[in-house]
């Protein structure tokens, strides 16, 4: 299996957001390692700001 990581962009927004939404479901069944919040951090602001 190949692997291709690219720079996130406008367009990416939902996606990104969708995927930290998936990510705070599995966290809060185990232990959450790196004390992500939901609606706190991270958050679609935080996915705009990796993008500029």
């Amino acid at each position: 299996m190949e692997l291709l990581i690219e720079r996130g962009a406008y367009s990416d927004l939902d996606e990104i957001e969708h995927l930290y939404n998936d990510v705070y479901e599995a966290l809060e069944m185990g232990i959450n390692y790196p004390g992500w919040k939901k609606g706190v951090y991270p958050i679609r602001e935080d996915a705009i700001v990796g993008i500029i």
